[in-house]
């Protein structure tokens, strides 16, 4: 079915910080930071992006995004497909600084479905935010260019999407982590593309601190052989949980294939996160675009470069009761919109 890419949410307040009365955002559009080109007179700040959303379609919804993380004011833009339907174009250049608050040499062109001020709770998200117990399904395609010159294949790790939880516990002194830098990530569930394979991360990975159980590694869908070239949609299914009915599966969707679905549920107790988050401290929310580390695959080896990759909006779908649940994807999932 033909989407209609013509939808537009409405208008939007967004905050950067607490004492900030609010950027008013026009209807369909993103706020952006462009951290390596800051504004300069007689601009106030880097220009917004024109956002590409598709219309609901029955049980889904478009993600209306609240900020975009990016190192150049066109890092992200909107253009018009060979297919001639509107997407995201995302790039990255070995120039590219890291953002404020990211660790390493590893710039983004993000979108976030929570403003910063939102991120650290300072603020309720409208929509943003899922908590312990929620379930969703959400869906996007993306088109990674053959060439590498365009994607480069050398690249250690590069994020495509996150459901990722805010940084208010996992980076506070009662997490209880000997290194904070290093293991506030383990509740983060992405798809991101390691050198020359697709893979995705189970929530939990690493075992929390102290907690035997959780993932040795992640876990591939495919090669980036399998999928460079065309437009491939992924289909991600979660439900959140600290006390052990959780649920994490990516299911890659191929024009003339059948789906593959890769189970990503935690081995500890099927928690997808660890369960010493207290149950008020879960808030989770959505990254997703081109994110990854600027380091070389290998010591001795070449930087990555320049890499390009397109998205299309992001769906998601939410049961119709917040305590209804089942694994059986075939029967939960429903009809998935087909994107591009």
């Amino acid at each position: 079915m033909t989407q209609d890419y013509q939808w537009v949410p409405p208008g939007q307040i967004v905050y950067d910080k607490l004492a900030d009365p609010g950027q008013a955002i026009p209807a369909g559009f993103v706020r952006q930071t462009a951290w390596g080109q800051p504004a300069v007179a007689p601009e106030t700040r880097p220009p917004d992006l024109h956002a590409v959303y598709a219309a609901p379609v029955k049980d889904w919804k478009p993600v209306v995004w609240r900020w975009a993380d990016t190192p150049r004011r066109n890092s992200i833009q909107r253009i018009i497909t060979g297919g001639n339907f509107p997407a995201y174009r995302f790039e990255l250049a070995q120039g590219d600084k890291t953002s404020e608050g990211t660790v390493g040499d590893a710039p983004r062109a993000e979108f976030f479905s929570v403003d910063p001020s939102e991120k650290r709770r300072e603020r309720v998200a409208p929509a943003g935010f899922l908590s312990d117990g929620d379930e969703y399904w959400v869906t996007f395609a993306v088109l990674i260019p053959a060439s590498p010159n365009e994607f480069p294949l050398n690249q250690k790790w590069a994020t495509l999407f996150q459901r990722k939880l805010d940084d208010r516990f996992l980076l506070s002194k009662k997490a209880g982590q000997p290194n904070l830098k290093t293991t506030n990530f383990c509740s983060w569930l992405s798809i991101a593309v390691q050198g020359t394979r697709v893979a995705a991360s189970i929530p939990g990975y690493p075992a929390w601190p102290g907690q035997p159980g959780g993932a040795v590694d992640d876990l591939e869908i495919c090669t980036l052989g399998d999928i460079v070239g065309q437009w491939v949609q992924f289909v991600v299914h979660e439900k959140l949980s600290s006390r052990g009915r959780g649920t994490a599966e990516v299911e890659l969707r191929i024009n003339r294939r059948p789906p593959k679905l890769v189970r990503l549920v935690p081995t500890l107790n099927r928690r997808t996160f660890p369960a010493s988050i207290p149950e008020g401290d879960v808030k989770a929310h959505f990254q997703y675009g081109y994110y990854r580390t600027n380091e070389p695959l290998a010591a001795g080896s070449a930087p990555p470069g320049a890499g390009v990759v397109f998205h299309t909006p992001l769906m998601i779908k939410r049961p119709t009761s917040r305590w209804w649940w089942t694994d059986r994807w075939s029967r939960s999932v429903g009809t998935v919109p087909s994107l591009p």
